[in-house]
């Protein structure tokens, strides 16, 4: 996987930390950006030209006093959707840092604590790259302050976004965000991100089925006097605008089936449905194309990666694409973080072809094993490749993401078609020669699908068919991807969760992520063995009250993720990050029985969104350098650690040979052995 990029460094920055990446970016187009998101607005209502049962008008005569005199002055993107979880805090993370986040950032009873993104931030970017310069997140619902800044290292409170929140004084609604936003402008910010949650909070109403069209309807003309007072302050001409939403709404034409307990379209979201994907998108400002509507698919993503590009920041993370053709003199172009799986000797890689609308490829080994929309994080074991894909489809139409394996060139049947956007399959060898697969079934990817979200392990018998069958499940909360490994002719699987228990409150899956550890038995049941918990928390009191498994260093962690299972000495290893006070620590803990686990890497600089990855007996991971260069370690009792030099990193993954590293040097992405 290799990306090449030719950068002008601009002359006005102050110098770097780890988070933004690089030392060297493409000069910028804009010197400030103002994004206003109109939380969970469709595109129909916003920008579309027909009526709807939610506005009764079309959304531009909807948003008359914005529309009217301003869309002829921008760009409209008709393509745009949220392609990963739609709802709030995941919409938002997925913008604010160009790349797919795994789990919905809300803050707990206690804050917003460690659920924030993995990924560093537009606004930790922007304040790196310009020091001395405050970035505003302003908005009136507490959800969002996750999203102020991110977890990656080092933690610095320091860093992030200005939040304002208006929600705590009288009458918070909408109107309350721009008089916020007028107050934060005064200071001229490089970046400042409105969220206007009236119009959600109205949409879920369910005493009045038009308060979400009115409450729409009722930021135009705060959005024109907005713009006007940009115009008319020295930030006038050198401003992008861009309003958008994080989420649309559902629209079940009538089909509500199964749905009764909604007083009608537009109550909810979160799932995959077109409404719930399609989303508005406009650009405005220096250097954008005027009067023109652009349906090449475009993503939240993207957005990041644009913004970043107009400010002239790195943003190496970002897997977004630059919107090039919403601008006259497009922002330069970065290379796009990919996705590294291995096994053995086989490597799998996915690439940016630079292309809107087929703008993956999958490689094996270097052949072109898949090429779409979307295509990511790929698997590799016992000879299958899995992966997931979402394809870009006709407006109006569906948007779900699908599971996809392969083998020997044989494309395999798996008992699940529409998935979650984070999902991946864990492959591994059985004693009887068939191939199990785990995965988490959650095809809506919200947090409170606890009846319909399952951890599944399934097999497959190559020398019989194609067809995957599930041989094992158990309900699971909001299900992190499973890990699996095999031990004297028993199989176990491991796999991150949620708690929620009698009370029915959704609030505990946002935020009690524990590990559990199961064995798969012969009647189709997990049977959990150990898990990091010990025990449910009390939903009623919003899990104030949970008490993780204690380390070898007797300090509780508050959220657990990306457990990796493996066969070690003759015994089953576990590792999995947490993160707590000290930052993100690696942990591993040893089986059948387990115990206590033993803290490997406790210098708070573990790089959580780098999955640790077992390889014949060795644990790989990777951290934050005290130079804020990348540091790849390996772990067999006690831990070794080079410098690889490289500012950034995508994915990590174990071969027979050692580690391999998708790494951001030089502003060029490559995968690199590493020698470890």
């Amino acid at each position: 996987m290799l990306f090449l990029l030719a950068c002008d460094a601009p002359e006005r920055h102050g110098g770097t930390r780890g988070d933004a990446g690089s030392d060297t970016a493409p000069a910028a187009a804009v010197e400030h950006v103002v994004i206003v998101v109109l939380d969970g607005a469709r595109e129909a209502e916003t920008f579309g030209t027909e009526s709807t049962a939610a506005s009764a008008v079309a959304g531009q005569a909807l948003m008359a006093d914005f529309a009217g005199p301003y869309l002829p002055r921008g760009a409209l993107l008709t393509g745009a959707i949220a392609a990963g979880m739609t709802i709030t805090a995941p919409g938002h993370a997925d913008l604010l840092t160009g790349h797919p986040g795994l789990f919905a950032m809300m803050p707990s009873a206690a804050g917003p604590g460690d659920y924030r993104p993995e990924f560093p931030t537009l606004f930790e970017a922007v304040e790196s790259w310009f020091p001395g310069r405050d970035t505003y997140l302003v908005t009136n619902t507490e959800h969002l302050e996750s999203l102020g800044r991110s977890v990656y290292p080092p933690i610095d409170d320091e860093q992030g976004a200005t939040f304002v929140n208006t929600s705590g004084v009288e009458l918070a609604d909408d109107a309350s965000v721009f008089t916020a936003v007028q107050e934060a402008l005064a200071s001229q910010p490089p970046l400042l991100l409105a969220n206007l949650h009236e119009i959600d909070r109205e949409g879920h109403s369910t005493t009045d089925a038009g308060a979400y069209g009115r409450a729409l309807g009722a930021t135009a003309p705060g959005l024109a006097a907005l713009w006007t007072s940009i115009e008319a302050s020295e930030m006038g001409g050198t401003t992008l605008l861009v309003v958008l939403s994080d989420h649309g709404r559902h629209d079940w034409g009538g089909d509500t089936e199964g749905r009764e307990s909604l007083p009608w379209d537009y109550a909810g979201h979160g799932d995959q449905c077109a409404c719930c994907r399609e989303i508005p998108m406009f650009f405005m400002g220096p250097g954008v194309r005027q009067g023109v509507e652009i349906d090449t698919p475009v993503t939240l993503h993207d957005v990041g990666a644009t913004v970043a590009a107009a400010l002239g920041v790195p943003l190496p993370h970002a897997t977004g694409r630059v919107i090039a053709e919403a601008f006259e003199q497009p922002p330069a172009a970065r290379p796009g973080a990919g996705w590294l799986a291995a096994s053995g000797d086989n490597v799998a890689t996915v690439e940016w072809t630079g292309e809107a609308s087929a703008r993956a490829d999958l490689l094996l080994d270097g052949s072109l094993l898949d090429s779409g929309f979307l295509l990511e994080d790929p698997s590799l074991g016992a000879g299958v490749a899995c992966w997931r894909a979402l394809e870009a489809t006709p407006p109006g139409t569906d948007w779900p993401w699908t599971a996809r394996c392969r083998a020997a060139g044989t494309e395999l049947v798996l008992p699940v078609a529409i998935v979650a956007s984070h999902w991946r399959a864990s492959p591994v060898e059985l004693d009887d020669g068939r191939v199990a697969l785990a995965y988490a079934d959650n095809p809506d990817a919200v947090v409170d699908a606890s009846e319909r979200a399952t951890i599944v392990v399934a097999a497959w018998n190559p020398v019989a068919d194609d067809v995957v069958a599930a041989i094992a499940s158990t309900p699971a909360v909001f299900p992190g991807n499973p890990s699996l490994a095999t031990l004297d002719g028993r199989v176990y699987a491991a796999w991150a969760a949620s708690d929620v228990g009698d009370g029915g409150t959704v609030d505990p899956a946002r935020y009690t992520r524990h590990v559990v550890v199961a064995e798969v038995l012969d009647d189709g049941t997990l049977d959990e063995t150990w898990r990091a918990y010990d025990a449910e928390c009390d939903p009623m009191a919003r899990c104030d009250a949970q008490v993780p498994t204690l380390d070898d260093h007797a300090e509780a962690d508050t959220r657990m993720e990306f457990p990796a299972l493996a066969a070690r000495d003759g015994s089953l290893a576990l590792a999995y990050v947490s993160w707590g006070g000290p930052g993100v620590t690696v942990h591993v803990v040893t089986g059948p029985d387990f115990g206590t686990p033993v803290r490997v890497d406790d210098s708070g600089r573990v790089l959580g969104h780098v999955e640790p990855t077992w390889g014949d007996g060795v644990l790989y991971y990777a951290r934050l350098g005290v130079a804020d260069t990348v540091e790849v370690c390996a772990w067999n009792g006690s831990t070794t650690c080079i410098d690889t030099g490289a500012t950034a990193i995508a994915d990590l993954a174990a071969t027979a040979t050692g580690a391999l590293a998708a790494l951001h040097r030089d502003e060029a992405w490559a995968v690199e052995g590493l020698g470890l």
